[in-house]
């Protein structure tokens, strides 16, 4: 789940990219060790369970995005493709629909925070990859329970230089840069505790 490092611009301090990796490192590091998808994927009844915990964070986070995206951006949800996965997993509707969701995603209120907290989720995405690669040799594909971790396939790389343009873009300032870190390691913390919760 690791993004790709961005350089700092050493003329007018940190690269907004550049922060958010090095001051998030800690938090990152952390969810992943809490969450250990690969130990979570060592049975099915174990990787239904965690998509079910990754489905009641998504849910409501893409609720968010959609609400509080900033102008004209776009941004892709993410449950659907969770939906589909717990629905070849054996689940039905009513058991998705019934499952709990989290109730302490961060603010998106401000594009600051927004686009802190999409920093999360689409580095995420690069991350998938390779669990991808892990869920092929169990036998989960895009069609039988791995489509969230394909996600775009090739394009996830294309997609992530294109998000990072965005985000560096329209985070220029010491306060929008301060607010988006904060952001992304509160959204950090909030994946960890839910989905990492046992």
């Amino acid at each position: 789940m690791t993004p790709p490092a961005a350089k700092p611009k050493p003329d007018n301090g940190p690269d907004i990219m550049f922060r958010l990796r090095a001051e998030t490192a800690a938090q990152h590091e952390a969810t992943e060790q809490q969450v250990d998808i690969l130990r979570n994927m060592s049975s099915l009844e174990r990787y239904r369970d965690m998509l079910s915990r990754f489905y009641g964070f998504y849910a409501p986070a893409d609720k968010a995005f959609s609400a509080h995206a900033p102008g004209d951006v776009q941004c892709i949800s993410k449950t659907p493709l969770l939906m589909a996965d717990l629905l070849s997993l054996g689940m039905n509707m009513e058991n998705i629909r019934a499952l709990p969701q989290c109730a302490a995603i961060p603010s998106m209120e401000s594009p600051s925070s927004w686009w802190g907290c999409r920093y999360v989720i689409e580095g995420a995405s690069l991350g998938g990859q390779i669990i991808a690669r892990e869920a092929a040799k169990k036998g989960w594909d895009a069609s039988s329970g791995a489509s969230f971790f394909i996600g775009a396939g090739k394009d996830i790389g294309p997609n992530w230089r294109e998000f990072s343009s965005e985000l560096s873009r329209n985070i220029t300032t010491q306060p929008e840069q301060d607010a988006c870190v904060e952001a992304a390691s509160m959204m950090f913390e909030a994946f960890r505790n839910w989905v990492g919760k046992r």
